[in-house]
């Protein structure tokens, strides 16, 4: 009988694995391990090992110059016909580690491999093919919205076999984390082993040196990777929406300050968690106008994401106003979600006392704040295109709208970070391009029947 340990082998020295791993191996007749896959050594490091010596003999191969069939020369047995001096490598290592170095060393990983096993069971959106029996896990991203719950099993397994192939490859693209990724028959997925297709998974094999902290913190930046695709992101030059540029920047820069107002900073990652745990709580349908009473502040920026991530367009109301002028605003956008910070909840109550009785019961008030995100917001995608509406603007009596492509053409790649601060500023306070922008948009109706009035 033959044992093929390539790949766990190395992990013999590991007193966790010698209790399950290794169950029934010393029956074995012959043991292949690789020593450059898990015992620290280059490339090219395979070892055969046999309970008989003399079963070696099988695989003996001779030359008429060299290894001469009455040689004593180890060559024999070997794919080179020489004798390599890698056994020096593993050599070096084990006198450097020791055997409680390399036992410390690989139940690190078997323990890391449990707990990032844990880990992705408490997650939603992770679906774990199998708990970890050495140092390697097999897992997927699964998106969680109501529309991918919708399709098929066939359309849902075929989704996410291409999201995880688009993932993995943009994730190595980008360089910052890396997972690596395979596709296996799934035992738990009928009709797919009935037409031998293969599923898709990540193929996390657990480094030496990784903690289990960072070792979450790479799968969290698998999930957002995978939102920010989700979310279609697109060079400015080439997006349709505001969402897909933002989407773009942070999928790229995930950890650049993408606000700082008041001494408070969100890095785009943290703006896009928050945002999208806000939009979850959103009802209104996509198209709709969402009034947004903040003060200047994260907050303020938050709201604003949450609604384009809905599919909604925005609208900042001066909380400096009177509360019967509030409520004007309110029922000019026809508003049914309004998202607030606490500080402006008397005056939204105020606001809607001057609100017929129908409005006011069906305004829902959702309450923004810089707290934790989330762990998977269950939302999907916004079903925006570049002639929805985005923005909304009322000043001095004026109406203004404002469509995605109209807001796109603010910007280019160098000014779309700045873009929230550009966004939320008053309309007489834009310069330059916004200020074209701006009047062009006074001049003519909005495209795809959304008339603009003034």
């Amino acid at each position: 009988m033959h044992v093929d340990a390539a790949w766990g082998g190395g992990l013999v020295f590991s007193p966790t694995a010698q209790q399950t791993l290794f169950k029934g191996v010393h029956h074995a007749d012959s043991v292949t391990i690789d020593a450059h896959k898990q015992l620290f050594t280059p490339m090219g490091f395979g070892m055969v090992m046999y309970r008989d010596e003399n079963i070696a003999q099988n695989i003996t191969k001779t030359a008429q110059y060299i290894i001469r069939a009455d040689s004593s020369d180890l060559g024999r047995f070997t794919m080179e016909g020489s004798r390599p001096a890698i056994a020096h490598y593993l050599r070096a290592n084990l006198f450097i580690l020791g055997k409680d170095g390399m036992a410390a060393t690989m139940d690190n990983k078997m323990g890391v491999a449990k707990h990032l096993a844990q880990w992705l069971k408490a997650q939603p959106d992770f679906d774990l093919l199998f708990d970890p029996q050495a140092d390697i896990l097999l897992t997927r991203y699964v998106p969680q919205h109501a529309a991918f719950k919708a399709m098929s099993q066939e359309e849902q397994d075929q989704f996410v076999d291409e999201l995880t192939q688009r993932v993995q490859t943009m994730q190595s693209k980008l360089g910052r984390t890396f997972t690596s990724r395979t596709a296996v028959f799934d035992p738990r997925n009928k009709a797919r082993l009935e037409s031998q297709t293969r599923t898709h998974f990540y193929r996390i094999v657990v480094n030496a040196q990784i903690t289990p902290e960072d070792a979450v913190r790479i799968l969290k930046d698998t999930r957002f990777v995978a939102e920010m695709l989700l979310q279609e992101a697109k060079p400015v030059a080439e997006a349709q929406t505001l969402t897909q540029a933002f989407a773009h920047v942070a999928l790229n820069d995930p950890t650049g300050v993408a606000v700082e107002c008041n001494g408070s900073s969100l890095t785009f990652k943290e703006l896009f968690e928050r945002a999208s745990a806000l939009t979850c709580k959103i009802t209104c349908a996509p198209g709709s106008v969402v009034p947004i009473m903040a003060e200047q502040g994260v907050n303020s920026f938050i709201a604003v994401l949450a609604v384009l991530l809905r599919g909604c367009a925005w609208l900042v109301v001066d909380t400096s106003m009177s509360a019967e002028d509030v409520a004007k605003t309110l029922q000019a956008a026809q508003a049914t979600d309004v998202l607030l910070t606490a500080k402006q909840l008397t005056l939204l109550t105020e606001a809607k006392k001057h609100l017929d009785a129908t409005q006011s019961a069906a305004l829902r008030a959702l309450t923004v704040a810089n707290t934790e995100p989330l762990s998977a917001a269950a939302c999907a995608p916004p079903a925006a295109n570049s002639d929805s509406l985005a923005q909304m603007i009322l000043e001095s009596g004026k109406s203004m709208k404002f469509t995605h492509r109209q807001l796109l053409d603010m910007f280019d790649e160098t000014s779309v970070k700045s873009a929230f601060e550009r966004l939320l500023a008053p309309a007489g306070t834009l310069s330059g391009a916004s200020e074209i922008a701006i009047k062009k948009a006074m001049e003519a109706p909005l495209q795809g029947g959304a008339q603009q009035t003034c």
